[in-house]
């Protein structure tokens, strides 16, 4: 700005020197009149962050007293049981509610208009329900007439009025060869609900059928090259197409829009072999279980790599019941824990248990600083796949480990994080979406059934996950030189995960690793100025555009996954 300015003088003396004295004293005093404007504006500047560094200083230590904590965890019971008795007194009434917001926000949404003669490239659809039937004469219908995409559904579902023109529209700029959008679902009395929101590309959300397992839109050319339908698969015809597509160099785009209505819920028949198929296919290491979709893949560890399990405590109390939980209820043995002791006034406790464990015991001085204790404890470390944990984590089922495991072991993968849910059964984590809540958020948290976003509890891809379980390679790790301290206590976790994602990893979310999450039990709470200032300088474009893993149809106010503008 300073060099700027002197250019601007230079160029005025220039106007001097060509007697054009008068347009540049008039350019002058105009000059001035910025610079001094510009002063003020920096100058209240200064003092606006100097205030909030003073507030947050003050604040701070309010946020995290054992009163504030206190009131916090009231909190969050008591609105845990007023949720919990609602339901035994009156158990559709939530449902209800859900139905009565998606009506009013349908009848929100302006109608989009689109003119037909505008479109420069007007594809030929072909519509195709999709039933049991037998593959052949699907097959055949296919091939009959003259079409570019093939428009593939259920007999029972029905096109949105405008659902041709939204496709048209999504192909004028690009020919992908796959398109699908969002559903919802026809009461028996014809009522929209239950709407179906979907991100962007997603290919480890594919194993589950109410991804793309009951409509999208797939180029005549490309179908026909992958085979069509295949015989056996009745019952799973598009949910087989869908995963085989997925293992092509093919480009699937999502279309945000409400395309289809599905009168009755898709069942689950075909759904075990398709996917038994598709692991053939792919050579997976895994096995096929029932999941809340029907089934779903489930990798198994290769080898037994040596898990490091790292965990940052200051309380002697929450690290024995993390340590017991551990033991407890994790099957993968081939594990070492890791304890970065952040040493504090009272530590006689701490050592007295300490030094009776088989645990690595690593001391970390100062002030509360999670990417330092993480980076000093994985510094320590032997194994080759490196698990940060919280002290006030639990496990709540004994192949949590192993899932994460069989996850981070792909090498497209660089880190994984777990399903954490409040005492309540609330969830507290199921991934993290960029722009959510001004920076970053957990959608869903606090809701049992993620709101009106259906995938909480379904293995996906994620933008980022919570370093309060967390897994990633060693390798990884180091390439990325691991958390970084300008971000002390908070986005250290989000910040490797993003970083993750443009060296070209996958961040996952694996919902089979189910733990219990007190939050914040030793952590800090409250978010320090510069952590938040330097997250929104590093990453904005990320936070000012739409997560690619979640969806412009919710709210970004909110983690309670409600409709935008409801």
């Amino acid at each position: 700005m300073a060099e700027d300015l002197r250019a601007m003088r230079k160029d005025l003396e220039t106007l001097r020197s060509r007697d054009l004295g008068d347009v540049a004293d008039r350019l002058e005093e105009m000059l001035e009149r910025w610079e001094h404007e510009r002063s003020e504006i920096l100058h209240r500047l200064d003092r606006l962050t100097t205030n909030q560094r003073e507030m947050d200083a003050r604040l701070w230590p309010l946020e995290d007293s054992r009163v504030f904590r206190l009131l916090q965890r009231c909190g969050i019971a008591l609105h845990s049981m007023k949720t919990h008795v609602g339901r035994l007194v009156n158990p559709s009434a939530e449902a209800r509610r859900k139905q009565l917001a998606y009506r009013l926000w349908l009848e929100s949404q302006p109608p989009r208009e689109m003119n037909k003669g505008a479109l420069s490239y007007q594809p030929r659809f072909k519509v195709l329900t999709v039933g049991d039937e037998s593959a052949e004469s699907l097959n055949q219908s296919a091939r009959e007439g003259d079409s570019d995409y093939l428009v593939l559904m259920s007999p029972h579902s029905r096109l949105a009025p405008n659902a041709l023109s939204c496709l048209a529209m999504e192909l004028q700029g690009d020919r992908f060869e796959v398109l699908y959008g969002d559903e919802d679902r026809l009461s028996a009395s014809g009522a929209r609900q239950d709407p179906i929101f979907k991100p962007q590309w997603s290919p480890d959300l594919v194993f589950s059928p109410l991804y793309l397992g009951r409509f999208f839109v797939v180029s005549t050319i490309v179908f026909q090259a992958a085979g069509g339908f295949r015989e056996g698969l009745e019952g799973a015809y598009l949910f087989d197409l869908a995963l085989r597509l997925a293992e092509q160099p093919v480009r699937f785009q999502h279309v945000p829009q409400i395309l289809v209505s599905e009168s009755v819920g898709g069942g689950v028949e075909g759904t075990r072999l398709a996917l038994e198929h598709c692991a053939a296919r792919r050579d997976l290491v895994a096995r096929i279980i029932p999941s809340g979709t029907g089934f779903t893949i489930r990798r198994k560890v290769e080898g037994t790599p040596l898990v490091s399990i790292v965990i940052c405590s200051r309380s002697a109390r929450l690290l024995k019941r993390c340590l017991n939980g551990i033991e407890r209820a994790t099957a993968y043995s081939n594990r070492e824990i890791v304890v970065v002791e952040h040493v504090v006034e009272e530590k006689g406790e701490m050592d007295h248990f300490l030094c009776g464990s088989s645990c690595t015991r690593v001391r970390y001085v100062g002030r509360f600083d999670f990417a330092a204790m993480s980076n000093l404890g994985a510094r320590s470390a032997r194994g080759e796949v490196i698990l940060l944990l919280n002290d006030d984590v639990e496990p709540l089922n004994k192949e949590w480990l192993e899932a994460m495991i069989a996850q981070v072991q792909r090498p497209e993968v660089g880190v994984v994080g777990a399903l954490l849910l409040y005492p309540s059964g609330e969830i507290q984590h199921s991934g993290i979406a960029i722009g959510l809540m001004g920076t970053a958020g957990h959608p869903g948290r606090g809701t049992r059934d993620g709101g009106f976003w259906p995938w909480t509890a379904v293995t996906r891809n994620v933008s980022a996950v919570t370093g309060a379980c967390i897994a990633i390679r060693r390798d990884v790790f180091e390439q990325l030189d691991g958390l970084d301290r300008r971000f002390p206590v908070n986005y250290n976790d989000v910040d490797l995960c993003l970083r993750a994602r443009r060296a070209g990893y996958e961040v996952i979310l694996e919902a089979s690793a189910r733990l219990q999450h007190l939050e914040s039990g030793t952590r800090p709470r409250g978010v320090a100025w510069e952590e938040r200032e330097l997250f929104a300088e590093r990453w904005g474009a990320e936070i000012a555009g739409v997560d690619p893993y979640y969806t412009p149809r919710l709210t970004l106010h909110r983690e309670d996954c409600s409709l935008k503008g409801t």
